[in-house]
């Protein structure tokens, strides 16, 4: 007589729930070997144990049910193969995402974190950039409302992968303009995105590799022409030379701190000697 198990058993056996296996045999993916007639219980053999197991594993790769249906009912080897390959390509796809994310998280963190030590604030450092790609639109940008009006624009032209947040937006400062006004205006709006997104994208360009002078600043001194004038003549003063216009980045605004004291903004420059 062929030993079988009951729901219950092959639920604790192969660590998924009851619920489960009740789903897979009214869908007709995982049936019983037997079902008494009389009380309606569920008997499974252990030969249906690998069949569970490539189940799993199938379900695990993002394979849909309805898929792993057609498979274990009617496969070839060559079938089967296809169907690995191209899971995998997708996981590959979704380990890039995820990294991608990852590495955002990260950088976002590290921000947040400069952005609390009131040591450095108002001070200028210059830091080592590696190359990033930005899609940037020019125009004449003197209200917060100017910039999200574009901003909203950007955000149906780019993909999801490419994400519009605090700390991938940026705004332009040309150098010769903060001498003029009273409060400065911003010459671009750009949003920073991966390397590998919008290639083809007509707005998009490269921040060159480099060292780039970075202050911090409250964001309610951010458009006071003084400050970039401070800037330049730390930048003076350090022995190094202006190579392109300051780039203002929100680094802390009202959605992430309801504190205003701890909004603020990253200014860069790129310098060289």
């Amino acid at each position: 007589m062929k030993r079988t198990f009951t729901i219950g058993q092959m639920s604790k056996l192969n660590n998924i729930s009851v619920k489960t296996l009740r789903y897979y045999d009214d869908i007709g993916l995982f049936v019983p070997y037997e079902v008494d007639p009389q009380t309606g219980y569920r008997y499974y053999s252990i030969e249906q144990f690998k069949k569970l197991d490539m189940i799993t594993f199938l379900k695990n790769m993002g394979v849909p049910l309805r898929e792993i249906k057609r498979k274990v009912e009617h496969s070839t080897v060559d079938e089967f193969m296809e169907v690995l390959a191209e899971y995998k390509q997708k996981n590959e796809d979704l380990i890039e995402d995820l990294t991608r994310m990852n590495r955002l998280l990260h950088q976002k963190i590290s921000e947040l974190e400069s952005s609390k030590d009131h040591r450095i604030r108002n001070q200028t450092n210059t830091e080592f950039f590696p190359e990033r790609s930005i899609i940037e639109v020019r125009g004449h940008f003197g209200k917060l409302d100017d910039v999200e009006e574009v901003l909203r624009e950007l955000k149906k032209q780019v993909s999801a992968k490419s994400p519009i947040m605090v700390g991938t937006v940026g705004m332009v400062v040309e150098q010769a303009d903060v001498f003029k006004t009273d409060a400065v205006d911003y010459s671009a709006v750009f949003i920073t995105v991966d390397e590998k997104q919008e290639e083809s994208h007509d707005k998009r360009k490269i921040l060159e590799e480099g060292f780039y002078a970075t202050t911090y600043v409250k964001a309610q001194e951010s458009r006071n022409p003084a400050v970039y004038q401070n800037i330049l003549e730390n930048i003076t003063n350090a022995g190094w030379q202006t190579d392109g216009p300051f780039l203002v980045r929100t680094i802390v605004e009202s959605f992430i701190s309801h504190k205003e004291e701890e909004h603020i903004r990253e200014i860069q420059m790129k310098v060289k000697q």
